[in-house]
């Protein structure tokens, strides 16, 4: 199931929902399969119900993974410079850069899904809501490096080489501040720096990895602003983050 219908489906749950409320019912029953699915595909119910006869309880594979250099390490400022003047793909002609903005103390470094016009990596009600998030975990957003998965700012699904093009940057940049915890924030910035084809809303809800740092996907602020009845899975992500910046 792709993002765009996991967001219909929502929305008709939330439609589903208005509609019960308005009836004057405040609660729904909670069989087995609701359990079930609110566990999650994982659980142990999910794979009894998946198995057939016979069938060999099998673990999943991990993902699989190209070695990759290590990144250079470099300053920021050096790094600003060396965005504005690449010319690594055809989005390099264009004189619109997308800069990291924020700073390194708090140890969290946020990667958002690129934005379609602008040089700031998240504007308007978007960022606002992005500083609330950040708040409510005891962060200030000066404290916080936020950037965005590509370098210019792009209306369309980037190319391949376009995304690895900026990648490369993006992993310096990475080196350059140094973080202790990543989150990304949308779903392509999700599926690229975990190397997957599994939607947000599967990849989301625990730590992963990216060369060794660990890292918590979640959604978009634009996203919750449109989607505001996600805010709570939202909220766990954030305290998720909380608790790994505290050990």
């Amino acid at each position: 199931m792709s993002d765009q219908e996991i967001i219909r489906l929502l929305q008709q749950t939330r439609d589903l929902l208005a509609f019960h409320q308005g009836l004057g019912l405040d609660g729904l029953p909670r069989s087995a399969a609701v359990e079930a699915f609110l566990r999650g595909p994982d659980s142990g119910a999910g794979k009894k119900m998946a198995a057939g006869p016979g069938s060999r309880k099998q673990r999943p594979s991990p993902l699989r993974r190209e070695p990759e250099a290590a990144a250079p390490v470099t300053s920021l400022a050096a790094l600003r410079e060396e965005v504005e003047g690449c010319r690594q793909c055809a989005c390099g002609e264009k004189p619109a850069r997308i800069h990291g903005a924020g700073g390194v103390d708090s140890g969290l470094l946020v990667v958002v899904d690129p934005p379609g016009d602008g040089s700031a990596p998240v504007a308007g009600p978007a960022a606002e809501l992005l500083a609330k998030m950040l708040a409510a975990i005891s962060l200030h957003p000066e404290t916080v490096h936020v950037t965005s998965l590509l370098k210019c700012p792009l209306d369309r699904e980037p190319a391949p080489g376009e995304l690895e093009s900026c990648l490369a940057l993006l992993r310096r940049e990475i080196a350059a501040a140094a973080p202790r915890v990543i989150c990304s924030m949308g779903p392509l910035a999700a599926a690229t720096l975990l190397r997957s084809k599994q939607p947000l809303f599967a990849l989301r809800g625990r730590l992963r990895s990216f060369h060794d740092l660990p890292l918590l996907p979640t959604f978009h602020p634009a996203f919750l602003l449109k989607n505001p009845e996600m805010k709570k899975a939202a909220w766990l992500d954030l305290q998720a983050i909380q608790k790994q910046l505290r050990r």
